[in-house]
């Protein structure tokens, strides 16, 4: 099965090992398609526990399962990915039709 996050690998061999918390991503790359995954799963624990600290909050674990699981996720684009900063769309599809989410985030490192 190829990976949610459009990277062309299988699940398996791309953003499986990050859900499953058996490597971490080494790049913000990386981790900004292993978020998107893990959005295309209803993972919350995931997207809470690689969001930064400061912004973390344990009750949004429901909040963010409920969230992904009431879009239909229909694929990821990545833009630009340099350093610290990705540029990516993430595409879905609400009540109200196909949306697009266009971002330029920075991920940090933290331990």
């Amino acid at each position: 099965m190829h990976c949610y996050c459009d990277s062309k690998k299988e699940f398996d061999n791309c953003c499986k090992p990050y859900l499953s918390h058996i490597i971490s991503p080494s790049t913000p790359k990386q981790l900004m398609r292993s978020r998107y995954s893990a959005y295309v799963l209803g993972d919350g624990k995931y997207i809470v526990k690689t969001t930064a600290k400061e912004q973390r909050y344990e009750d949004d674990i429901d909040l963010i399962k409920e969230y992904s699981q009431s879009v239909t996720w229909l694929g990821l684009e990545v833009i630009h990915a340099k350093e610290t900063i990705v540029e990516f769309k993430a595409y879905y599809k609400d009540a109200d039709g196909i949306k697009v989410q266009h971002e330029k985030s920075n991920f940090i490192k933290e331990d």
